[in-house]
């Protein structure tokens, strides 16, 4: 997805099966005679896993433009690190025809509004892949007013509300998608940790070496979130739920709050703890001043989400965490804040990131 707009105007030779794609889209929108226009559609350093252009589609007989956002992977057979970012790129187009879509029918199968359910995803067009190449054409949310953070800039609680909110949701539909459709639980467990793989790239030794000490020293063995160790509790999480895949629309009255999150990126996508996104937002996106403060609230956000959204998916909710220091999210909550201190930020190389 893209970041913050750009209107650089650039020169792109458009594979034809994706021109042929937005060629539909444009009919779709009853858009007849259209012209392309083509920008970046990222920062610098950003869609690193394969190239990101904006299309935008001019209708000469209305004057009106569409936005999309094109993001396109090619295989290079001389790049070692191909292989890891090609199964990325298809995990995001599994996420968006598969995962997500089963989520979207349940809800409506359910009667869920949007501004009472899990919705917080762009709208995807377009998704096909093939041996050497695919691609994926969203809604350009820049163009409906979403926009990112900073990256190093600390998320304040209106914003981090706004996500906690989400994952409660997110994580509800999983628990009665468990139940009411098991039968296509067995497809989505096989959605395994695709970013440590990543994290194992040659590239990555030297941060992945001293940042695995740090960790050694912080969690014990039997605290791990591997999927099997999450059971009854698994969920499709994320993956890489930090302040860099998260855009956010704001009051137009209030320009600095927040009113709407959608969480983009889905490439990490994978079936674990509901710990794992819930934890990464708040130990890799805040710092300890933010957690003394908002710790607590924020997980108390996340599960009257959660638990006000499966009361309206299912009428039994015995089987759902209990909200006490005995679950899995708040057990090991003195252990992590007395051992985790500091930002977790201050040790992550951002510019392997990118």
């Amino acid at each position: 997805m893209s970041s913050n707009k750009t209107s650089d105007q650039v020169v792109w030779k458009c594979p034809d099966f994706v021109m042929k794609a937005c060629g539909e889209i444009a009919a779709k929108h009853e858009i007849y005679r259209p012209r392309y226009i083509f920008q970046r559609g990222s920062e610098e350093g950003d869609g690193f896993n394969g190239v990101v252009m904006r299309v935008v589609i001019v209708d000469e007989v209305r004057k009106t433009e569409l936005s999309l956002i094109c993001k396109r992977f090619k295989r290079d057979p001389h790049d070692t690190d191909n292989f890891i970012f090609k199964n990325m790129f298809h995990r995001k187009i599994f996420t968006y025809c598969h995962v997500l879509p089963e989520f979207v029918a349940l809800q409506q199968e359910r009667n869920i509004q949007e501004d009472e359910g899990f919705f917080s995803f762009p709208t995807c067009h377009f998704a096909q892949q093939n041996v050497d190449e695919a691609a994926l054409i969203f809604e350009d949310l820049c163009a409906s007013g979403y926009r990112m953070m900073p990256k190093r800039q600390c998320p304040d609680f209106d914003h981090a509300q706004l996500l906690m909110i989400q994952l409660g949701r997110l994580h509800a539909l999983f628990f009665a998608l468990r139940k009411h459709r098991p039968h296509i639980l067995q497809r989505f467990q096989g959605l395994d940790d695709i970013c440590t793989k990543f994290m194992r790239r040659k590239v990555m030794k030297p941060i992945v070496t001293r940042n695995c000490r740090l960790v050694q020293a912080v969690l014990r063995p039997e605290e791990t979130m591997l999927s099997e160790k999450a059971e009854p509790w698994a969920v499709i999480n994320h993956g890489d739920c930090w302040t860099n895949n998260l855009m956010y629309s704001y009051d137009k009255n209030h320009p600095g709050n927040p009113a709407k999150i959608t969480l983009i990126d889905w490439q990490t996508c994978q079936y674990g703890s509901p710990v794992l996104d819930i934890y990464y937002f708040l130990f890799i996106s805040t710092n300890k001043s933010f957690r003394d403060v908002h710790y607590r609230a924020c997980l108390d956000i996340y599960y009257e989400s959660l638990s006000k959204l499966l009361k309206q998916l299912d009428d039994d909710v015995d089987y759902v965490l209990e909200h006490d220091e005995q679950t899995l999210i708040h057990r090991n909550k003195q252990r992590y804040e007395e051992r985790m201190r500091g930002n977790l930020v201050d040790f992550v190389n951002f510019e392997l990131m990118h």
